[in-house]
């Protein structure tokens, strides 16, 4: 995401260790998980944490760790212009930032910020589960690398939009995000002032619901074996006929989804995971 971004890479494969930047984002997602459960447990907690912990300058000094992170990159990447496009590159072209129709300078360094968080642990987690599923089942590695293998005769043939119509390779990815979600808890909500009825019961304003999504997704009512892993249930197999296929949204819905979604919907979400494929294009029948 780094490259991609900023036309820049972390070197994370020179040293075969992650950059202080990854070490930062991947822990302030455990320890924001771990703080998050604790504030719902009374108000007591949420007032501890949320107006006293999170005010300490050891906790704020982190927080500005990755905020620098992501500016510097920023301002590296907009003092030159790299012999390739990046996601920048489109960026700037709606304007610089001191253009009146661009954004401003805090601008791109908040949704530097926001991409280096939301486009790499959650797809590096959704890959590597999905690709330990595949190891763990070879008849559907088989059966992926065969698909692949037909399709295309070189990796330059790949794109977006070929490797959409691949048929098992979504069936694949779909499946892998309902057996290893990398947002495995609720995506929490609001409930509007006034109250709410949700799923027949009324709920008061204010108050906090969401949907845990590993738990849904391993339910026997709204998935058949669900333990298991069956790429072929999203292909209208009839020994899944009856699962709920819609009870997996891995990154929400509605105006806060995710970022990275391409508008495609039928019974995929279409995430921007198909980069999985590059990964079963080797001659010998295993992942590398």
């Amino acid at each position: 995401m780094g490259d991609l971004c900023f036309a820049e890479s972390l070197d994370m494969l020179e040293e075969s260790e992650y950059s202080p930047w990854v070490k930062t984002i991947f822990e302030g997602i455990k320890t924001g998980a771990k703080l998050r459960s604790m504030r719902i447990l009374s108000g007591f907690t949420d007032y501890l944490i949320k107006d006293w912990l999170f005010k300490m300058k050891s906790v704020r000094a982190k927080q500005w760790e990755h905020w620098n992170y992501s500016k510097d990159r920023v301002d590296r990447r907009l003092a030159r212009t790299p012999d390739r496009p990046d996601l920048w590159t489109k960026i700037l072209e709606k304007g610089a930032p001191d253009d009146v129709n661009g954004l401003s300078l805090g601008e791109h360094h908040s949704t530097a910020s926001l991409f280096m968080i939301a486009g790499t642990e959650t797809t590096a987690t959704a890959l590597s589960g999905t690709t330990y599923h595949l190891l763990m089942n070879p008849d559907k590695l088989a059966l992926l690398q065969r698909e692949i293998r037909s399709a295309f005769a070189s990796l330059d043939d790949m794109n977006l939009e070929s490797l959409a119509r691949q048929k098992y390779l979504m069936a694949v990815l779909q499946e892998g995000l309902r057996m290893y979600p990398p947002v495995p808890s609720a995506l929490p909500r609001k409930v509007p002032a006034g109250g709410a009825e949700i799923c027949g019961e009324w709920v008061p304003g204010g108050t906090t619901v969401g949907v845990h999504h590993l738990s849904t997704y391993r339910d026997p009512d709204c998935f058949r074996k669900p333990q298991e892993f069956h790429p072929e249930r999203w292909l209208g197999d009839p020994e899944f006929k009856d699962d709920k296929l819609s009870a997996l949204e891995p990154f929400s819905v509605g105006p806060r989804n995710c970022l990275g979604k391409v508008s495609r919907r039928r019974s995929f979400s279409g995430q921007t995971l198909y980069v999985l494929s590059l990964t079963f294009f080797d001659t010998e029948p295993c992942v590398a």
